[in-house]
């Protein structure tokens, strides 16, 4: 159903050419598929949540690779692969908001030589990130509502990819003081050489 709001709005639409459309006046830039495989125009207005968020860039960022039918390019992807990059796609944004927090919080220390004043945000900022941790670990119980064999169904398509290669993950154990000495070597390699291996 459509917005009974907007509708009437999208019912004066004029397209003058296959790039751009008028409504009432306001030129209507071109119709751009995002993520969930619903059509949207972008009017040349002030800015909106849509385009603050960049919501179409974000969304359509999942791909699902897996095929229900291994013989079939065609087929539809494997149902429980589309959960699965979710929930790591989510892991890798809050890497990121971790990754800021930390950044400014070392910013602070190796930019003054009286942080007293900073110690409120400070505080703050850990606190955050130590929320983020609590909130991901949780996270992790959403991956047991996927059993072991509906995760093989669709394995093999993404290997030899693993949660193991996450970048930012990496970063995240250095800038909080993890060196090589208490790492633990993965198959008697340094994580790097797993890691960026092509």
């Amino acid at each position: 159903m459509s917005c009974p709001i907007i509708r009437p709005v999208f019912d004066n639409v004029r397209n003058d050419d296959n790039e751009s459309s008028m409504i009432d006046g306001l030129s209507i830039s071109t119709t751009t598929e995002n993520g969930t495989n619903n059509y949207h125009k972008t009017v040349d207005e002030p800015l909106n949540y849509t385009k603050y968020l960049k919501t179409d860039i974000l969304l359509s960022a999942l791909k699902c690779l897996s095929h229900t039918d291994r013989s079939d390019d065609t087929s539809p992807p494997v149902h429980d692969e589309h959960f699965f990059i979710l929930i790591h796609q989510v892991f890798e944004l809050w890497f990121k908001q971790i990754l800021f927090e930390i950044d400014s919080i070392r910013y602070i220390f190796s930019n003054n030589d009286n942080v007293a004043p900073f110690l409120f945000d400070i505080n703050l900022r850990l606190n955050r990130t130590a929320n983020i941790w609590n909130m991901l670990i949780d996270q992790l119980h959403l991956l047991e509502s996927m059993t072991p064999m509906e995760f093989l169904e669709f394995r093999d398509f993404i290997t030899p990819a693993s949660g193991f290669q996450s970048f930012q993950f990496r970063l995240i154990e250095m800038k909080l003081g993890l060196t090589d000495q208490h790492r633990s070597a993965y198959k008697a390699n340094h994580f790097t050489q797993t890691m960026f291996k092509d």
